[in-house]
Order: structure tokens, then sequence, then C-alpha cells
């Protein structure tokens, strides 16, 4: 005990934590706001009452308060105690003062139950009977197992016309007991509390019961019953009266069904009441002899029974009333603005219209005729809804009801909420004419489907174009294999022509006049000496052509978009004493690969000839187009020659007819001037139309 006061103490805090001697003080303070400061508290009295599962009501010369143990124990009525404990938080807002300790000091007897009539609950002082042992007696009108706190089943009891929740520990009571409870008057005894502190807040009258054992059955619901007073023939504009009487019994005949639970009884005297019957309780059908019992409840128009229950019933023989023919339009409104004709209520009335719509869940459809839209009630006779099709015309049958708001003491002018029609029978309806070919349904219908197809065809477009684009690129990256491969077949075929003419023939001239001076020599030919010279030559010749294939092979020429800059670099691996200017004013773009490296390659040997045989030193590079025709030429100040005269390969000299070669392979003509002393003038010729790309 010292151990959880010391807990309690350090949870308080010292010095803002007070210690309550009183019930009444500390029931002053567990009403605070739970923002206030925390509590303990050290009291003695004596039990009143337990109060479910796991509270109490302890009382001394102060007053009363509501406490709660924590640790599963329980205590009796009469039991003298010493408690000792500290404020919890709950969930209303304020503070609980739970029991952490307890001793027993002896036992009293426990003070008897006050007896409380329910009908004067208006007219007493309830806050006097807060945590007082009550008993009072009801009618059951509802029961139903707490949703919130499964420990808890609820009662609800009406005398007159006032109510009070009972609240039962769940366990002391099954689904079938509170079935059974439906309707039966009960003796109830146990605490009564203004409000509620637990899961569940109740705003008006609470009283909670400890046990079953508490509820006593004085009349069972099963009984018969009709011996309670007939409901009078009074007036509905006496709200107070009516209000004011206890259970009241009426009979007569069903002449309408509808939500389950209410239905509408012709009696016996030719009135029209309508009965709403307890949870649980299955309406008669449509025709049955019934007694019922009720609460009186009233409206604008009628007296009507509530919390009924029928307690006899029989077939009466069918009477069949038939129905008068009517419009709609003139039963919500009178031809300028909208108004109900309440006089119909009750009457069986036949209308014509449009079914506006399916049934909703509670059971009715719309039957509309021009602007006007009434209520047609098939949960009596739901096999009708499979007559009655969106879009058709219908004739439809029934009794028609005016369905208005109670008269309740917070209502100043109870509301008319509306007018329906409510079948009998499936034979109520008469179909007139089939739907529309187009319905909104169907039109709903319609565009759903095409959305669907247009979004597939959208969705086919979008996997087409996908296909689409990776064929293309997988095609585009199959072309420029194509032509890559293409490309190098053609740089291979061009360097085994250029390695053909410019190598192997020379080559083959050169084992010929190794072979022929070899036979000189044997024989003893003086010629032999100038053989060997024509072998040097060409040997040489072959090896600056190789020079040159090697360089073509490495350079990068051919990719320079001014072609003048690329004859020069080509010139540069000369490396000539001579001064060379070039102007070549011919875009790249004009020449094949194959033209360009052949002008190079002629433009090479020219000026190569120049400086090595005419040992020129100053060379002039020049091209130009011209329309169709393209033309370039090499210049030189060197000593020159006669080209009639000048040697060829039996001498071993190539450069000019391989300038020739070259020159008829590209389809050009080529031409040279020049004449001992006065140097060298080389011009070629093209047709720009075969060259260009």
């Amino acid at each position: 005990m010292c151990i959880l006061l010391l807990l309690a103490a350090a949870a308080c805090g010292a010095a803002d934590c007070p210690v309550l001697r009183t019930a009444a003080e500390t029931r002053a303070y567990a009403e605070r706001p739970a923002e206030t400061n925390d509590y303990r508290f050290v009291l003695r009295g004596t039990v009143t009452s337990w109060i479910a599962i796991d509270s109490f009501i302890l009382k001394d010369e102060s007053g009363a308060v509501w406490l709660k143990l924590s640790d599963g124990r329980r205590v009796s009525p009469g039991d003298m105690l010493e408690v000792r404990g500290h404020s919890v938080p709950n969930f209303v807002g304020n503070r609980t003062a739970e029991v952490d300790d307890f001793v027993l000091l002896g036992r009293a007897e426990p003070p008897p139950p006050l007896d409380v009539d329910l009908r004067d609950f208006n007219s007493t002082d309830r806050s006097k009977l807060t945590y007082r042992t009550i008993r009072t007696c009801g009618i059951v009108i509802n029961a139903f197992h707490d949703e919130i706190d499964p420990r808890f089943h609820h009662l609800v009891l009406r005398r007159g016309s006032v109510t009070l929740h009972a609240s039962i520990p769940a366990a002391d009571l099954t689904t079938d007991d509170l079935d059974h409870l439906l309707g039966a008057e009960v003796r109830v005894t146990g605490t009564f509390m203004l409000h509620q502190g637990g899961r569940r807040l109740f705003s008006g009258n609470t009283v909670y019961i400890p046990g079953a054992a508490k509820i006593e059955t004085l009349r069972s619901a099963d009984d018969e019953t009709c011996n309670v007073p007939p409901l009078e023939d009074v007036s509905h504009m006496d709200p107070a009266v009516i209000v004011a009487t206890d259970l009241r019994s009426v009979t007569g005949i069903v002449t309408a069904v509808w939500h389950g639970d209410t239905f509408l009884l012709r009696t016996d005297d030719g009135r029209d009441v309508t009965i709403s019957l307890v949870r649980h309780r299955n309406p008669p059908t449509v025709g049955t002899h019934v007694c019922v019992i009720g609460f009186p409840d009233t409206d604008l128009f009628h007296v009507n029974l509530i919390d009924a229950r029928v307690v006899s019933s029989q077939k009466a023989p069918a009477v069949r009333e038939d129905p008068a023919q009517t419009n709609i339009a003139s039963l919500l409104s009178d031809g300028s603005r909208r108004r109900f004709d309440v006089s119909q209520h009750g009457r069986a009335i036949r209308i014509s219209g449009t079914v506006a719509g399916l049934p909703s869940v509670d059971g009715r459809i719309d039957l509309r005729d021009g602007n006007f839209t009434m209520p047609i009630d098939i949960s009596a006779c739901p096999a009708a809804a499979e007559r009655l099709k969106e879009g058709c015309t219908a004739e439809v049958s029934g009794i028609c009801i005016v369905e208005t708001d109670s008269w309740r003491p917070n209502v100043v002018v109870p509301q008319v909420k509306g007018m329906a029609l409510v079948m009998r029978s499936p034979d109520d309806v008469r179909i007139v004419g089939g739907p529309p070919l187009l319905t909104v349904g169907r039109l709903s219908a319609a565009v759903v489907i095409l959305l669907a197809f247009l979004l597939g065809v959208i969705a086919w477009n979008r996997v087409l174009n996908g296909l689409v684009n990776r064929r293309s690129r997988e095609l585009i990256k199959e072309q420029i294999a194509r032509t890559v491969s293409q490309l190098k077949v053609g740089e291979r075929t061009r360097l085994a022509v250029e390695l053909h003419d410019a190598l192997s023939q020379n080559l083959a001239a050169v084992a010929c006049l190794v072979g022929t001076a070899r036979r000189a020599v044997d024989s003893g030919d003086a010629a032999a000496g100038k053989q060997l010279q024509t072998t040097e030559r060409i040997l040489n010749s072959c090896r600056t052509e190789l020079k040159h294939c090697l360089f073509d092979l490495r350079s990068d020429m051919l990719e320079k978009r001014d072609f003048s800059e690329a004859i020069r670099v080509t010139l540069d691996q000369l490396n000539a004493a001579a001064e060379i200017a070039v102007r070549f004013s011919v875009p790249r773009a004009r020449m094949t690969d194959s033209t360009a490296h052949a002008i190079l390659c002629i433009v090479r040997e020219l000026v190569s000839n120049a400086v090595r045989h005419g040992r020129a030193t100053r060379i002039h590079v020049a091209g130009s187009i011209d329309g169709d025709t393209l033309r370039f030429s090499v210049r030189d100040n060197g000593t020159g020659f006669d080209p009639a005269a000048s040697p060829g390969p039996r001498e071993g000299h190539f450069g000019l007819d391989g300038i020739r070669d070259r020159v008829q392979r590209i389809g050009g003509d080529f031409q040279i001037d020049s004449s001992p002393g006065k140097g060298t003038y080389a011009v070629v010729t093209l047709n720009a139309k075969g060259v260009t790309p």
C-alpha cells in the first residue's frame, strides 16, 4: 500500500497535487476539466451500489462519489471502506477518481432502493437522484448491443412521455434475451445518473443495472394485452393530451406496408392510423385483421402509434377498395404552386407515369408525370420490380400516404416530408408502354462501350507506333551498317586498284628488268648497268607510291570541308623546298570521295614531278567550277620538258601515265603544256555532273 501511495504521489507531484478527504470534494474535482491539477484522495464511507464491471458508489457524510477500481477486485453494497487513489483523465474531458487500494472496515445494511415513477421525472429534481439506487418500471421500446463498448448492452424504457436509458453488462444478457425484452413491461433496479461517464454519453436519464437479476419482467411482450385501453378518437391538435398517455391499443385491417416496420391500419371505426413497430418485429401482411398496442404519437393530421407491437392477428375476408383515378400533378400541386393533397392519405388511388429509376435501397422507385415525380413504395411486393423497367410507362395502384414529422416539444410546426404510393401486391402494376430504345441506361452503356473502344484504339495506336518506331530504328541501323559495309568494300576496292596500278605493275617491271640485267651480266653485255639503273628508279617509285598509300590510309583529308586546306596538308608530306600556292575554290560537297581522292593524288603527283624532276621553286595549284565543268591546274617555273619525248615506264617513269589513268577513270581530260626551260602547265577538266555526290 505504501509503495502505491508513493508512486501516486510521485506521479502527481507533491506541490501541485492536493489530497482530498471527502466524497463531495472528490466529486467536485472529478467534474473539473482535465487541464486542471491532478489530485489524490483518501476517503472513508459506505458502498451504496456496485456499478457495472469496475465501478462503485461510495457515500460519506458529505455526499456520494463515483470511484473506479483498476485491479479487477469487487466490492459489495454495504461494505464500509477506506480507499486511497488518484485521478486519471477520461475521454469526456475530465478526470476519473481511480482507487489504488482499499481496506474493508466493516459491514452495514445497504440503503434500500428509492421507488421512482418515470411519469414523474419531468417534475422531479433529478440532480437529487444522482448516485442513488432507484427502482422504476417501464416498457422496453429498444434493446441493443453497445457498438462502442462490447462489454455492455443498452435498454430503452418508456412510460408516458419519459424515456430512460439503462446500461447492463453484456455478460449477463444474450441477444435472444434482448429480443425477448422488447415490448415487455419490466421493473429495473440500478444506480441513477444524469449523465453517463463511460464511453457512451447520454444527454438524458441513465440507470446502471449491475446484473440481470435486477431486471424483473412484470408483463411479457407475448402476453395477450388487448385489454390495454383503446386509442381514443381525439383531436391531433391536442398533443399535450396524447403524449401524456400510456400504452394504447387499436384493432383494424392492414391496408399498406412500407419500410419493413411501418404499416397503415384502417381501424374498425374507419380511422387511418400509422403504426411504427419496435425493432425486430415483422409487419403483418396487407388484409390481415390485427390488434396492436403502442404509444400514442401525433403529427399534423393524425394520431398514430409508435414503438408498437402486434399482439394478435387473423386473416380477414379479402376486401379490396377500388382505386380512384387521379394524376401526380393534382396530388403535388394546385396548378400554380406546390401543394400536397393530404386529403388522399389512406385512400386507394391509381396514377400513371414513366418509371424514372430503378428501386432504391428503401425499396422505392420514382414515377414521373411531366414535371412532377412521386415515389412508389414496392417494399411489400418486391416482385413488382421485375415488371417495372426504367423508361417504361406504367399505371400503378396503391394506398396514398402522407409522410410528416411527429409533433415533438422541440418541433414548433411539423413539416410534411412528402407523399408516396404504397403498392399492395404485384397486380397493382399494369405496363402501358415499353421503355424507349434510347434510354439513359442504354445511352450510358453505349458511351461507356464507345469510350472503351476509343481507349482500345488509342492503346493499339500507341503499341503500333512503338512497333513502327522500333522497326524504323532497326531498319536505320541496318541501312547504316549496309552503307558502312559498302563504304568499306569501296575503300578496299580503291586501295586494291591503287596498289595494283602503283605497285604491282612497277614490281612486275622491276622483276623483268632484274631478269634482263642478270642475263646481260652473264653474257657480259654493257647494257646491264643501264638496266639496273632503271630498276633502281622503279624501286624508288614503288617506295614513294607505298608511302603515299600509307598516308592516304591514315589521313582524314577527305573529311575536311575546306578542300584547299586538304590539298595543302597532302602536299606537306613532300617536304618540298619550293613555294607552293593553293587556291582551290570548289566546294567539298560537290565532289564524291573517289573524285576528291583522285584529285588529291593527281595534284600530289604533278607537284612531286615539278619539285623532283623540274626543280621548280614556285608552284601554283588552282581549281574552280563553272556550271557543269570542274577544272583544276598545276603550274610551276621548273626546267620543263618535252611531253612528246618524255621517258615512260620503260625507263622507270610512271608518273604521267598514272595521272592519265586516274583522269580516265573519273571521266576527265588531261592536258599538259611544257617545253625545256619554260616550266610546266598541267590542266585536268571534269564533268561536274559526274562528280556531284
